[in-house]
Formats: structure tokens, C-alpha cells, sequence
């Protein structure tokens, strides 16, 4: 049987591999924060929110993979690093939205980019980097 693995843990090819689901076991000590496992065990379900594989389109047509966490975050998986669009109540800092901008030109790609979530088809149109400020008002930065 396959093992729990913590959300931290779970590569693109994990997410190609098989489906993922959070995992809540007081019993066993697995907190569906920090856990999930995929469709090859005995706890997977269907019905419960998934972490995902996502696809994202830059440019029209140019694939890139990542992932969805089944609420609001979606993160890209380019030049061996995980790059979040969603950063919750937190501002990304000044270095992290460069660091993410330089890797894109590296790369020679550029916002918008659409990211689809596989399983579920959820869909989201990205400009930037997205947080909720003091008020609670959702902003996105522009890259």
C-alpha cells in the first residue's frame, strides 16, 4: 500500500502519476494540512478535496505543469523551483516577485497565463502574483 506524503513533498511527476487527496487521520497522526495520499490507497476519496495537477498555457500554447491545491492556490513547477501565485494574507516580498519575474524571462515567457486544474477543470486567468492586503481585499500584482 501506498504511503501518506506531505503536501511539501509531492513532485509534477507524483501529480502526472495519480490523483490526490487530503488526508485527515487523527489516529494515525496525519493532518489533512499537511498530508495526502494518492488513488493507490485505501483512503483516497474521490469526494474529497484534491491537490492536483494543474497546466498552465503561456503564450497561447506553451505547456508548463504545477499544481492546485482545490481552493485558491495554484503554484508552477519551472527551472527545478515552486513559484505560488497566491500568497494569502502575506505580500510577497520585493525579491520574491523579482526572483519570479527573472525566471519567466529566463524562460522567455510572459503574463497572462491561463492555469487549469485537471481533474476538477477549475480555471483561473493569472497577470501576476496574488495576495489580500490589510482589508482583506484580494490584489493582484502585475508582472
Amino acid at each position: 500500500m501506498s504511503k501518506p506524503k506531505r503536501i511539501e513533498d509531492i513532485t509534477v511527476l507524483d501529480l502526472k502519476s495519480h490523483r490526490w487527496c487530503y488526508l485527515n487521520d487523527d489516529e494515525g497522526g496525519y493532518d489533512a494540512f499537511e498530508y495526502v495520499v494518492p488513488d493507490s490507497h485505501e483512503q483516497f476519496d474521490e469526494n474529497v478535496l484534491e491537490l492536483e495537477l494543474a497546466v498552465f498555457k503561456f503564450n497561447g500554447d506553451r505547456e508548463y505543469f504545477g499544481m492546485y491545491d482545490g481552493s485558491k492556490s495554484y503554484s508552477i513547477y519551472l527551472d527545478n523551483e515552486w513559484f505560488s501565485f497566491w500568497h494569502g494574507v502575506r505580500k510577497p516580498t520585493e525579491s520574491e516577485i523579482a526572483h519570479f519575474k527573472d525566471t519567466l524571462l529566463a524562460s522567455n515567457l510572459a503574463f497572462p497565463v491561463s492555469a487549469r486544474a485537471y481533474w476538477s477543470g477549475q480555471t483561473e486567468l493569472f497577470r501576476g502574483i496574488r495576495y489580500y492586503d490589510e482589508r482583506g481585499i484580494e490584489i493582484e500584482l502585475e508582472i
